[in-house]
């Protein structure tokens, strides 16, 4: 498979403006607080915002149903894989791979250069170099281009309908489509995760016409923001040949829904 043309000297020019090797704007790292979660993760206190301080308080996890899935597939993934986040954030579930999986390749995917940024002091916060990560600096979308990007801090999202509400923070980014991104791999894909905050149907729509077998990616999670988006998703997951393993579309302790899905 082919690199995406352009996309590696695009992640080489980012990845050397990355903040490994100086400190944060926000303080010195050293008299920063930190949040260490139940599973040994570390994040610096400051990405966390009030709706997940609560829920850390209740389960000190990011996504407890999410997290439980999220580890049997990790597990599972075949020898010699990859992970993929699409929509990493802050490097959570990148680093929880790497915790578990020491040996896998991890790609993480996003196009918000604060996460970008807090995702670059996160990784070395746990022990970790950039080398040790893929960042890939650019967007998931059902279209490639370069695409408005609405800043909503982890509710940000690509503008695919044109209608953005007065006042909101709106970047341009280079986004691509999930066969783009698949194609550009040159292992298959164990795991792909994504939480693209309700772009998930034009993205799954788009990549199953282009890879209508799955493109050789052995595991699906998949974060719905809406029941309907949750039925369409699940729809065209089996149409690909999955099957779905968890299928929850209101879990009790996050805000996303859950589809899980495997190669028959």
């Amino acid at each position: 498979m082919n690199p995406i043309p352009g996309i590696a000297a695009r992640m080489s020019t980012w990845l050397a403006a990355l903040p490994f090797t100086k400190r944060s704007s926000i303080a010195p790292e050293d008299a920063r607080r930190v949040h260490t979660f139940s599973n040994g993760v570390r994040i610096y206190d400051d990405h966390i915002i009030p709706a997940q301080r609560e829920r850390y308080a209740r389960n000190n996890v990011h996504e407890m149903e999410e997290e439980a899935i999220f580890l049997k597939l990790v597990t599972d993934m075949p020898v010699g894989s990859v992970y993929v986040d699409v929509g990493a954030a802050v490097g959570y579930y990148c680093i929880l791979a790497k915790k578990y999986r020491p040996e896998i390749r991890v790609v993480a995917v996003e196009a918000l250069a604060r996460h970008r940024a807090y995702m670059a002091e996160n990784f070395r916060l746990n022990g970790f170099e950039a080398r040790d990560f893929t960042v890939i600096p650019e967007a998931i979308s059902s279209v490639s281009g370069h695409l408005d990007f609405v800043d909503m801090n982890y509710s940000s999202f690509v503008n695919t309908s044109g209608k953005v509400r007065e006042n909101a923070s709106v970047e341009k980014v280079r986004a691509i489509t999930l066969s783009e991104l698949v194609g550009s791999q040159e292992a298959p894909i164990g795991l792909l995760q994504m939480d693209i905050q309700g772009e998930e149907v034009g993205v799954l729509a788009e990549f199953s016409r282009a890879m209508p077998d799955g493109g050789g990616i052995a595991q699906f999670l998949v974060g719905t923001h809406s029941r309907d988006i949750h039925v369409r998703c699940r729809k065209m997951l089996a149409g690909m040949g999955y099957r779905i393993i968890m299928d929850d579309p209101k879990p009790a302790h996050q805000p996303d829904g859950i589809l899980a899905a495997v190669k028959h």
